[in-house]
This record gives structure tokens, sequence and C-alpha cells, in this order.
């Protein structure tokens, strides 16, 4: 089979054929958009996320969802691992490099007509046996809607009710499933509820849902409870509710905690931190000062790319001794946090040592 017959059936197919959107009860991946005929199939992976699309006595497409990692982070069970780019040469019939919506895209087809595509900044591969041209060209019609940047799935507004959201990509609620959501949370005492958020777990293929109640705001001192949330579709395999969890449906979850963060101010702007620790509330700020207008050095000794730390989301201030220690997160969220020790003047902010916590 010939790529430049099957791209030309492709784009031909493009105008043809009727693309139609999967329904929200169980989306694909990326919610990509599945051609008439085809079903997703979820499967449960041990460490990374898999599943299938199939159509009855014809095509299979597999697909597993992976942790990406980080330059200079160690490869851990279920991380990706670029399929086409690893495919052994004499294998390959042909390998093709493609940005498409912004997204790189790595193709390759081997001499056992098994067609690999890969979306190495989502963590995704695909792979699927090919028996005809026609196969190809439903393949690639349906992977390369892979992620479907117009057909995500609506969030209400929070300014129409109120909530924010801040959902994953492998893990987006639905309205009803919302709604189930926000029933749990508001029987387990959060009334009047902020944001809804999920996350992932890595290495795992779980993921996770947290219901954030709102502020009281005290003086510098802010108090809010948090309610994990877990769903059977997304939790690890084999767990249950525990005993004392409240159960709606396929949602539980145990008693929410209390968070309690302090407000910083600086030029202006105010900064929240989870802890402050042997310094006053006027050396933090003076130390936050410093990171945010750049105005420190480091010592010989530090190691660490700096220029990845988001000084405005400072995490804990604390001295034990005659050390200081600061901490913030990574720019890129899920990536970790930096804990910097310091030396602090009147005239000089030092960092002496730089340590990088990595999930």
């Amino acid at each position: 089979m010939r790529p430049s017959v099957c791209f030309s059936l492709i784009a031909l197919s493009l105008c043809l054929i009727a693309v139609y959107p999967v329904g929200a009860a169980d989306p694909p991946p990326g919610r990509m958009q599945l051609l008439s005929g085809y079903a997703h199939r979820p499967l449960q992976g041990i460490d990374s996320i898999v599943g299938e699309i199939v159509k009855d006595g014809g095509l299979k497409i597999s697909y597993e969802i992976g942790h990406v990692s980080k330059p200079g982070e160690p490869m851990v069970g279920g991380g990706f691992r670029d399929r086409p780019k690893l495919l052994p040469k004499e294998d390959m019939r042909w390998y093709r490099e493609q940005t498409i919506n912004g997204q790189p895209v790595h193709m390759a087809f081997s001499k056992k007509s098994t067609l690999l595509v890969s979306f190495p900044e989502k963590g995704m591969n695909f792979r699927a046996t090919i028996q005809s041209s026609e196969q190809f060209v439903d393949a690639m019609l349906m992977i390369l809607t892979y992620p479907n940047l117009n057909n995500r799935q609506a969030q209400p507004d929070a300014k129409t009710d109120g909530i924010e959201r801040q959902y994953v990509e492998r893990a987006v609620l639905s309205k009803a499933e919302e709604k189930v959501v926000i029933e749990l949370a508001q029987k387990r005492g959060i009334e009047r509820i902020a944001k809804i958020y999920t996350y992932n777990l890595y290495p795992t293929a779980a993921r996770g849902i947290g219901v954030q109640g709102i502020d009281e705001i005290k003086g510098r001192d802010v108090s809010y409870q948090v309610l994990d949330v877990r769903y059977k579709k997304w939790w690890h395999p084999n767990e249950a509710p525990k005993k004392g969890d409240l159960r709606i449906g396929d949602f539980w979850a145990g008693q929410p905690n209390t968070r309690k963060q302090t407000i910083l101010r600086v030029g202006g702007k105010e900064y929240r931190t989870s802890a402050v620790q042997g310094l006053s509330m006027e050396q933090c700020e003076s130390i936050l000062e410093r990171f945010l207008a750049g105005e420190y050095v480091l010592a010989p000794d530090a190691r660490g790319n700096v220029d990845q730390i988001d000084w405005s989301k400072p995490q804990g201030f604390r001295k034990r001794g005659d050390v200081i220690s600061v901490s913030f997160p990574h720019k890129q969220e899920g990536s970790g946090f930096f804990d910097l020790e310091v030396e602090m003047t009147e005239q000089k902010l030092t960092v002496t040592q730089i340590l990088q916590a990595v999930p």
C-alpha cells in the first residue's frame, strides 16, 4: 500500500464521509470523533490508560496514554514511549512527522502492516493492524481528530453558577457527573462550592476529583474545606469505599479536610502561602519581593533550573535554627516543586541550595 495513495484517500474521505461525534456517556480520549459503526471500549490498565476503538468484524485501534516524563526525570512504569520512533528500521516501511493543530504527530507503518501513531506531548500511542486501504483511511480519519479541540465538553461558566472548573484532559466531568459530585460535597458539609477540579495520579492510570469550599478570611488567615472524591471509573481497580465513606452511585468520599493559608502582600498584590514557620510576615514578604523582582544571587553550589520556578505561588516559608527554606511550584502544573535554602541580609538574598521534588 503506497502512502501517497492512502493520504489521497484520506483527503477525499474528509470531504465525503460524515464524522459522528461520540456521546458524552463514555467519550473516547481527547474527545476524538469516530466514524459511523465504530465504538469506544475503555479497558483497565495497570499504570497507564488503555482502550480500543472497534468496529464489529472490522478494524480495531488500540491506544495507550502514559505519563510524559520531563527532561531529566527517570522513566516510570506506564510512562510514554514513542512507539513510531522506536520501531526498528528493518521492520519499517515508512515514517513521517507532522504538526497538526499545533501538536507534533509521529507516524510509522511496519512491514507487517501495523500502523503506529503517537502524540508525544500528550503521551498518546495508537496502534492498528491494517488489512486494506479502506481500513487505513478509517484509522487515520479518526486518529487525526485527537485531541479534538473543537469538540471539547462544554463546562459551565463560573460566572453563571459561581463554581470554577479546572479539569485535566483525561478527567472531564459531564454535567450529570458534576451534579452527583456537588450533591456528595453538600452532604459532606460543603454547602457553598468555589471550585471543582480533577487531577492525574501518575505513574498510575488513576484520576481523582477535588471539591473546594469558599474561603473564610480573618485578617491574613484563610481557611477552606476540601473534599477528595473517588469515581469508580477513574480510580484504582478493586478499590472500594471504606467504612464511613458516603457513596452516591459510582462516586464516594470520606470527610472533608480543612486547609489553611496565610496572605502575604507584595507590591500591592496578595499572595497566598500554606506555611509560615519561624519567620515574621515582614521577612516572608521581603523574601518573596526579592524573588519576584529577580533580586537574588545563586551560590556556586546552588544548581537547578530556576527559570522553571513559579515565583508567584509561594508554598511555604520555614526557619529551623539558622536555616531558612522556601518552596515554590514548578511552572508546569503537576511537575513537582522546588525547595530553596536561602541566606538573607538587608542587602542581599542568596540561594545556597536548590532541591527539586518530582512526582
